[in-house]
C-alpha cells in the first residue's frame, strides 16, 4: 500500500502538487467539493485601477484630469502600506498588498510625487476588520491633523455627511448616496472591485464620522487563463468547486459567470 501510495504521489509531483503526507493521497481521490480562494488562485492576482467615479461621473483612468483626481489619489497613497525597492534588474517594484500597490501606482499615474506624500507624517493606523470594512490613517501636516479612510463604498458612505463635490465640501444628500451606490454595483457588476476613499480634518476625536467623501476607484483582477479548463476537469471529475472571497457579492457573482464556474 505504502509504494503504491508513493507512486500516486510521484505522478501528482509531475503535475505540480506536492503530497507531503502520504496517508493524503488516497484521501484526494474521495474529494467532491473544493473550496478555492478567488483573489491569485482564480485571478492573476495582478490588480490595476480601471475608473474612477468622483463628481458625479465615471472617468476611464486613460483619460484622467490630474488636478480634478488630485485628493482621491493622494488619499489612496497615504492609505497604504507599502514599500518600494529596486528588484534584481534595477526597476521600482513593491511589497505588499497587491490592491494597494495597485491603488499607489494609480496615484503616481496621476502625477502625485514623493515630495508632495513625504510633506504628511503618519501618527496613527486604525487597522482594516472584516467588521468595518474599512481602515483609516491619521496624518500630520503643516500643524493640522487629517484622517483619510479608505474602505467597502456601501459601509464608508454611512461614514460621510459631507462630500468634495468638484473642489468644494457640501453635504452628502440620500440623492447624491444613492446615486454612490448604484456605480458601486454597476462596477461589481463587472467583476470589478471596488473602494470608497474619504477624509476629514481632525479636531478632538479620532472617530471614523462625519467623514467628507471623495469618490470610488474600480479595479480589475483578470481571471487566469487556464482556470476555465481546470474547473471543466474538477466538473468532470464529480468535484463541485466553490469560491471564497472577501469581495462584493455582486463582484462574486461576475466573476464566478466570467469564468464558467456558476
Amino acid at each position: 500500500i505504502a509504494l503504491t501510495l508513493v507512486a500516486g504521489s510521484k505522478v501528482m509531483l509531475k503535475n505540480k502538487v506536492l503530497i507531503r503526507k502520504l496517508s493524503i493521497t488516497e484521501s484526494i481521490g474521495s474529494i467532491d467539493v473544493i473550496c478555492t480562494d478567488k483573489t491569485g488562485t482564480i485571478t492573476k492576482n495582478e490588480m490595476s485601477v480601471t475608473y474612477v467615479f468622483i463628481n458625479n461621473k465615471t472617468i476611464d483612468v486613460n483619460k484622467i484630469n490630474k488636478k480634478e483626481i488630485g485628493k482621491i489619489s493622494l488619499c489612496g497613497s497615504l492609505c497604504c502600506n507599502i514599500s518600494p525597492y529596486l528588484n534584481n534588474e534595477g526597476k521600482k517594484s513593491f511589497h505588499g498588498d497587491q490592491t494597494e500597490i495597485a491603488i499607489y501606482k494609480f496615484s503616481e499615474q496621476c502625477g502625485l510625487t514623493q515630495e508632495l506624500i513625504s510633506k504628511y507624517k503618519k501618527i496613527k493606523e486604525i487597522p482594516f476588520d472584516s467588521k468595518r470594512k474599512m481602515m483609516s490613517v491619521i496624518y500630520k501636516n503643516d500643524k493640522k491633523n487629517f484622517m483619510f479612510t479608505k474602505g467597502a463604498p456601501e459601509m464608508l458612505i454611512d461614514k460621510c455627511s459631507k462630500i468634495n463635490f468638484e473642489g468644494k465640501i457640501i453635504s452628502l444628500k440620500d440623492s447624491i448616496k444613492n446615486d454612490i451606490l448604484e456605480k458601486n454595483k454597476e462596477f461589481a457588476s463587472k467583476s470589478l472591485r471596488v473602494l470608497g476613499f474619504a477624509y476629514k480634518e481632525l479636531n478632538n476625536d479620532n472617530k471614523e464620522d462625519n467623514l467628507i467623501w471623495l469618490g470610488l476607484q474600480a479595479l480589475k483582477d483578470p481571471p487566469r487563463k487556464e482556470i476555465r479548463n481546470s474547473l471543466l476537469s474538477c466538473k468532470s471529475a464529480g468535484i463541485r468547486v466553490i469560491m471564497l472571497t472577501g469581495d462584493n457579492i455582486i463582484t462574486a457573482i461576475a466573476i464566478a459567470e466570467e469564468i464558467g464556474l456558476k
